[in-house]
């Protein structure tokens, strides 16, 4: 057996092989270093949100842009002025002008909603080396403890999936016909 970690390990039919004593969190931690070389922190969903956003820009400086030269001049000079409320408002605006309301994009906007509240709590808060679940934030002059939990951040990373896989299917909108109560 060929492997890159102690606890977790690719064996020659290529099933990755766990360490019976590992716990959910240390099961998870390992196939993640396994896959990408690094363990699953909360900090994976700043990077799964900011990925989000990219293609939330992207999407909205193609639809809007008549060329990609436009779509870039959109993307740099308009999108960066808008907040990410206002982003969303747009998307909503233009999944409703093409009647796209079927699974996944129907909780789309809430999903990105999700995601960007939970990115805010981790950037806000601070984590000791070693343990970054918990972790603490400032608030009236007090450091106030503030617990982050494994499934959080394993529904926060599905959440950002499921949202990046969502946008980029959304690349065609823009060739999808108009619903029909959105021209009225």
């Amino acid at each position: 057996m060929s492997g890159r970690l102690r606890s977790a390990a690719v064996s020659d039919d290529d099933f990755v092989r766990l360490d019976p004593d590992l716990d959910e969190a240390g099961k998870v931690d390992a196939v993640a270093r396994l896959v990408s070389g690094r363990p699953v922190t909360p900090d994976s969903v700043l990077g799964a949100d900011a990925d989000c956003e990219a293609l939330l820009d992207f999407l909205i400086a193609v639809y809007l842009g008549r060329d990609d030269f436009c779509a870039v001049i959109v993307e740099d000079v308009m999108l960066d002025r808008l907040s990410h409320d206002k982003k969303l408002e747009v998307l909503t605006r233009l999944l409703r002008r093409h009647g796209v309301t079927e699974a996944p994009y129907a909780t789309l906007v809430a999903d990105l909603r999700k995601l960007r509240a939970f990115r805010n709590l981790l950037a806000h808060t601070v984590a000791p080396v070693g343990d970054p679940l918990h972790r603490t934030r400032r608030r009236g002059g007090q450091n106030v403890p503030v617990e982050v939990t494994v499934e959080e951040v394993a529904d926060n990373l599905d959440r950002a999936m499921r949202c990046a896989s969502a946008l980029l299917f959304l690349g065609d909108l823009r060739t999808r016909p108009v619903a029909a109560e959105a021209e009225g």
